[in-house]
């Protein structure tokens, strides 16, 4: 798969996050509901969310299968009201080089190993560090882009994202997968259904350098 990022200025953007541990074949039963939880805080305290959800890789161990995320949602807010798992911290500044993924989430996979070869090709040294096959991002993130950037997202919405952050560059990845997209039923999204969230950008991978 050949691709062509887009380079694009960031400045950082502050969310709200619950960090989880777990194995990767557990984000799609728990990542839904952590989002619920988090929107529900955010809600119960007045908090406005400013823009799409998102996952921020931050541990990547490859001899367990199991990684270390936060599960966020974009905010204005410096700070937060005191919980023992919601959060606020900060994407950082730079430069992103981004791909928009369309399809399914199955097929997001492809998209960052394509847009990690785009990295080796131009010998790109993303912001990571490696030891023994566990990875440790600074800035790896998904952000799922389907719909327009919500101010506020219902109870029932369970969206989700990914990005990638590197040395000289840091990633980021949005995308939605099927399973989160047939429960994003948000007013600001006119047309929900799955044939019509299937013609929509799924996913913007993007790395900063």
């Amino acid at each position: 798969m050949g691709i062509e990022p887009k380079l694009l200025k960031r400045d950082a953007q502050p969310y709200a996050g619950i960090r989880l541990r777990l194995a990767r074949n557990e984000l799609s039963e728990i990542v839904p509901r952590t989002l619920s939880e988090l929107v529900a805080f955010l809600q119960r305290h007045r908090v406005s969310i400013i823009g799409a959800p998102l996952i921020r890789y931050l541990v990547v161990d490859y001899n367990t299968g199991e990684v270390e995320v936060d599960v966020g949602v974009p905010i204005e807010a410096p700070t937060l009201p005191a919980d023992d798992r919601v959060y606020p911290a900060q994407i950082p500044a730079g430069t992103f080089a981004t791909v928009i993924h369309r399809g399914s989430y199955d097929a997001l996979v492809k998209t960052t190993a394509a847009l990690l070869d785009w990295g080796k090709e131009k010998n790109v040294k993303w912001q990571v560090a490696e030891e023994r096959k566990v990875t440790r991002w600074n800035a790896r993130v998904e952000h799922y882009q389907v719909g327009r950037p919500m101010s506020r997202i219902p109870k029932t919405g369970r969206p989700r994202s990914r990005s990638l952050s590197r040395q000289a560059m840091r990633s980021g990845i949005s995308a939605m997968p099927p399973y989160l997209a047939r429960r994003l039923t948000s007013r600001s999204t006119p047309d929900a259904s799955p044939a019509a969230l299937a013609r929509r950008p799924l996913a913007a991978v993007s790395f900063v350098r």
